[in-house]
């Protein structure tokens, strides 16, 4: 899944990856060496990467003991869905980004580490969440939500798939939704905006995230996008 967004002189290019799915890495890395793009923005922060380089992962009590039950109870519990849900699928969430990664420097793209920090983001959810919300959440009902738990194939993952499951996931815990979605889709979409203010010239570039993001980081975009000279609408006299 991807969209074309022409943002001022630029154009930028939103590839939405199922995190799980090879054909998404392909994608990315076709996308990329194809494109050649001056410069590729990922869904990931520096903690995430270095994570995700190393394969080492904090343990609970680790995570307890440095941040709090609340933290260390959310980030256990997503830590674990996405482990299981790369076993089941045979490629390990996080692959999708690491390739964009490999794809840039292959290509000499700089690359732009977009996301927020995952620990922060964790705060927030913490810190936010109504108690009773807390408590379904912590209770794993949340499982039967995830598009990769109803058993999607490649084909069936497409825009409309992606929506009916984000409108799901808002209804079920609105809190998880603004902090885990649209807080991050502005995050990521100033982060963007700040790469594209880099270069003088129109130049293209290459953003990969995860499919949910894909919609309304395009829609935030598409209404921060510089306005043309000469197209800026009078009002009448």
């Amino acid at each position: 899944m991807r969209k074309l967004l022409a943002y001022g002189q630029h154009t930028i290019i939103i590839i939405g990856t199922g995190h799980v799915f090879s054909a998404s890495i392909r994608e990315v890395e076709g996308t990329i060496a194809g494109v050649a793009p001056a410069a590729v923005c990922v869904e990931l922060d520096p903690e995430r990467y270095q994570a995700l380089l190393s394969g080492e992962r904090a343990t609970f009590w680790d995570l307890f003991r440095a941040r709090g039950l609340g933290f260390a109870l959310f980030s256990s519990i997503m830590s674990g869905i996405q482990g299981q849900i790369g076993q089941d699928f045979g490629v390990m969430p996080g692959s999708d980004m690491l390739a964009a990664v490999t794809a840039a420097e292959q290509a000499r793209s700089p690359v732009f580490f977009v996301d927020r920090n995952v620990g922060v983001t964790i705060a927030r959810l913490v810190q936010g969440m109504p108690k009773r919300e807390m408590a379904k959440m912590l209770g794993g009902a949340l499982l039967s939500l995830l598009p990769f738990k109803k058993t999607v194939s490649e084909a069936e993952f497409d825009e409309r798939f992606v929506s009916s499951i984000l409108e799901e996931f808002k209804a079920y815990s609105p809190t998880a939704y603004r902090v885990l979605i649209e807080e991050r889709n502005a995050h990521m979409g100033r982060a963007i905006v700040g790469v594209a203010s880099r270069f003088s010239e129109p130049v293209t570039l290459v953003v990969v995230v995860g499919a949910g993001h894909l919609p309304g980081l395009h829609e935030w975009l598409t209404g921060h996008a510089p306005v043309e000279r000469g197209a800026e609408q009078h009002p009448s006299s």
